[in-house]
């Protein structure tokens, strides 16, 4: 019985230790190139040592946003890059696509039939 008490005793007695508080992310957008050809609009971001699993994209009315977790180049510090885009007037939002690799993002935003360039024939007479 005695042992049960002593046991019971440092139980209790033991302090709590508080948990270290997480570290707090440093919070960046990333670098973006934007190019417009005849059909698309195509959006390069960087974000280096991403994986896919860490990166989300989505589209909200007519906003595109980047939102993605990752490390810092010093592999310890934790980083969120976060990059909001007002899509362009015709952009074929279901058609949006998405490619990861060796740490750039290639966002192809298609236009929608109407706004891409055609030649037209011109025909004699």
């Amino acid at each position: 019985m005695t042992t049960e008490n002593t046991q019971a005793t440092e139980s209790t007695s033991k302090e709590v230790q508080p948990r270290e508080p997480a570290q707090p992310r440093a919070r960046f957008q990333p670098r973006v190139d934007v190019y417009e050809g005849d059909a698309d609009w195509m959006i390069l971001a960087d974000l280096p040592g991403v994986q896919p699993a860490d990166l989300k994209v989505s589209t909200e009315a007519a906003e595109l946003r980047i939102t993605a977790q990752g490390v810092a180049l010093d592999g310890s510090t934790p980083v969120e890059w976060r990059r909001a885009f007002q899509l362009p007037r015709g952009t074929a939002i279901e058609g949006i696509s998405a490619l990861l690799k060796d740490g750039v993002l290639t966002l192809t935003l298609p236009k929608a039939a109407e706004l891409r360039s055609r030649s037209i024939e011109v025909h004699g007479g």
